[in-house]
């Protein structure tokens, strides 16, 4: 069976030969967004009490009498505070009680106001008893602090992974010998300034138009063309990658075939509703250098996790 494309791996370097020992970082929770999470899940399970009288973060329920249609309602709900329904009338609401009629000055205009019903937001306190009532995979509160300290270490293992393996993959690129296919390259980089321009245009910049203080402000780039050229440079080294990664794809009984991008073309019109013109150029051997690409990144990934979480057990 034929290659999808022409670049070839002469010899790999074995990446795991590569010092990770930067990457091996202690992990240290982050206690602010520990607390955040936690008062989240009590906003989730917050209560609305019954009280007698309008304070600022209310919930009010009022009935409204006006000229003004925006304030002829039978029953509206207001936050008070927030300033959603209108500040105006909501600055004069505190100190209301339920059952009290007021006419207020909105706007210039009257608006007779009947205060129905007033709630306070009540936020529950995480107790163990709370806890082992709403979840059912931690029982208690220090085991819901845990399994969020644990979701933290494990983004952060997985970051820290996901830049190791770009480093990984910089070395590999730089001592494997590849046979690297000119016009394999060219078109890879035509792809990636071609996308970078259709994103630019579906975003309404389009790149003729686009000044170099622009550029600089959506790219920290100083113009648009050195964006795409490091763009584009990326593209071509994603041909290199690709190389490599076909090599382990070929080793497991997993290279890209034609029946394979046939399948991938399918789902991408049927499940993701891709029109069949915007995959006009998704070809074979764009399709093998994509996969084979992405391969090698996630197999870097992968070890590199597997290192890092075994030094900082």
């Amino acid at each position: 069976m034929s290659r999808p494309f022409q670049t070839r791996v002469l010899s790999a370097w074995d990446y795991r030969q590569g010092d990770l020992s930067e990457f091996c970082l202690p992990f240290e929770a982050d206690r602010e967004a520990l607390a955040e999470s936690l008062l989240a899940v009590r906003k989730k399970y917050a209560l609305r009490v019954p009280v007698d009288r309008v304070e600022e973060g209310n919930i009010v329920t009022l009935r409204c009498r006006s000229e003004k249609a925006k304030f002829q309602r039978e029953s509206v709900k207001i936050n008070v505070g927030k300033g959603l329904y209108s500040k105006e009338l909501e600055s004069q609401l505190p100190g209301l009680a339920v059952g009290d009629e007021r006419e207020l000055t909105v706007g210039g205009a009257a608006v007779a106001v009947r205060v129905l019903q007033v709630e306070r937001t009540v936020l529950p306190e995480l107790t163990d008893e709370f806890v082992s009532e709403h979840f059912q995979t931690v029982r208690t509160r220090g085991e819901l602090e845990a399994w969020y300290v644990d979701a933290q270490r494990e983004d952060y293992l997985r970051q820290q992974a996901d830049r190791a393996a770009e480093e990984l993959k910089a070395q590999a690129l730089k001592k494997s010998v590849i046979n690297v296919d000119e016009d394999e390259r060219r078109g890879a980089r035509a792809a990636g300034e071609r996308i970078l321009r259709e994103q630019w245009i579906r975003n309404g910049l389009p790149l003729e138009e686009m000044t170099d203080e622009q550029a600089a402000e959506l790219t920290g780039f100083s113009s648009a063309q050195e964006f795409i050229d490091w763009f584009a440079g990326l593209s071509e080294a994603e041909v290199s990658a690709a190389a490599l990664g076909y090599e382990l794809l070929l080793a497991e009984g997993r290279e890209p075939t034609e029946e394979r991008w046939r399948e991938a073309l399918r789902r991408m019109k049927e499940e993701e509703g891709i029109a069949e013109k915007e995959l006009s150029e998704y070809t074979l051997p764009v399709y093998a250098r994509q996969i084979s690409a992405e391969h090698y990144h996630d197999t870097l990934a992968e070890y590199a996790y597997q290192i890092i979480k075994e030094n900082l057990s």
